[in-house]
């Protein structure tokens, strides 16, 4: 029973390997930057403190 799981094991690692070759490795990613638009309530030049009265 011992060399039978050997020999199962070898095939899977074979294999595992074999597929890992055909994809090619590991592709390198580039790194995108995305601009979030802020909502309107957010992009005026005031302050949220000077609205408000003093007082």
């Amino acid at each position: 029973m011992g060399p039978i799981i050997l020999a199962v094991l070898g095939v899977v690692l074979i294999a595992f390997v074999v597929l890992a070759w055909s994809r090619g490795g590991e592709v390198p990613t580039q790194r995108v930057e995305k601009t979030i638009p802020l909502p309107a309530a957010a992009s005026g030049t005031a302050g949220p403190d000077t609205a408000l009265p003093e007082g």
